[in-house]
Order: C-alpha cells, then structure tokens, then sequence
C-alpha cells in the first residue's frame, strides 16, 4: 500500500488471513488491532511500518510468514499465540525498539536473521523444543547481555550472536557439536562461556575480535 498517512484502520472481523505486503510502508500506523479469525500473517505484511509501536495478534494465528515485520522500528513487544511453531527468516529484522518477545508456544524453528539488528533487544528465552540456532539469528542485538542454550540445541550457526557487544554470559546446557564460523565474534563484553566437551567443531574465527 505505502498509504504514507494512514495512522489508523480497523480490519473487518471476517478476515481470515493478512497477505503480502498489505500494509508495507505505511509509517505512519502506530496501533494494530488483527481480527480473531486471521490465521495466517502473510510476507512483508506489516514491513516497514516504522512507526508502528503496538500490534495484537490473536490465538487464531498459525502462521506468520519471513519478513512479516521487518523495519517495524517502533515496535516495543510483541507476543507470539500458542499454535505459531516457527519463528521465520528475517520475521523481527530490523525491529530496533523491540525489546521484549513473549513465546506461549513449542516453537520447533527460528529461521536466519529472525532477530537480526534488534538492538534493544536485552533479554530472550531460548525455547527448548529448537535444536539449532540459525545463522545471524542474534546478529547486531547490541542489548542482549546473557543467553542460555538449552539442552536441545546441537549447533549453533554462523554468525548467530556476531557483535552482540553487551553478551557477557552464555550458558550451554546443551549437548552442542558444532560452533559455526564467526557464531560469536564481536561479543566485545563476553566474561564466560564453558564449552562442553561434545563438541568437535569451532569454526573460524568463532570468537574473533
């Protein structure tokens, strides 16, 4: 749409589902209210709603698609309904404000670069039923000052926590094997880190830096 000043919009009840690019670059909406019959949250719906502080997504939601809030630069929170099972690629990019997810589901995948340049973002809960985390998913969040991996995760991807420069604590509980390339490189504030002994893989340049 790129409706430039559209602040508000009350979406019909009889929607059931929020497709790509519906309201991509309408900057100036600030409140979103989702119907309780959406399912699904298409591709770049709400991308680059940067003034966007507030969206509510009902418990009818099973799928929100990558990049369905990417560049939503105001947005504070944002809780995830119980039957999403996947955090998609690149779904929160950008979301510089954002600095609190709540997750009410057994969420099985976060794609790459979900999290990417959340720079507020200080504290986030790992779920247990994920047993990678992706490449870039951590990428850029400046705020992020400890993180546990739990004990379902085996490998941790490139470039997943690169410069989270406030990381001073990470806690593996896991029975990782793999660290990729540059997983924690630029983690300029990172004091302590016990890496257990299943793992037979650091790559380059893990800890660079």
């Amino acid at each position: 749409l790129q409706c430039t000043s559209l602040t508000h919009i009350d979406i019909p009840s009889s929607i059931t589902k929020i497709e790509s690019k519906t309201f991509e670059g309408c900057t100036s909406l600030k409140e979103i209210i989702i119907p309780s019959l959406v399912t699904e949250i298409k591709y770049k719906a709400f991308s680059n709603c940067s003034n966007l502080t507030q969206i509510t997504i009902p418990s009818s939601v099973t799928k929100i698609e990558s990049c369905a809030f990417i560049q939503c630069s105001s947005l504070v929170k944002i809780v995830l309904p119980s039957l999403v099972e996947m955090i998609e690629p690149k779904t929160f990019y950008m979301c510089k404000s954002l600095e609190e997810i709540t997750i009410h589901s057994p969420i099985k995948r976060i794609g790459y670069s979900a999290f990417k340049h959340c720079t507020s973002l200080k504290q986030f809960t790992l779920p247990s039923t994920i047993n990678e985390i992706e490449r870039k998913v951590f990428h850029g969040c400046e705020s992020l000052k400890e993180i546990v991996i739990p004990s379902t995760v085996t490998r941790i991807g490139y470039k997943a926590f690169d410069s989270c420069t406030s990381l001073e604590k990470i806690s593996i509980l896991s029975e990782l094997t793999h660290i990729y390339d540059y997983a924690f490189s630029r983690c300029s504030s990172l004091q302590q880190i016990t890496i257990p002994s299943s793992v037979f893989t650091i790559g380059q340049g893990a800890f660079k830096d």
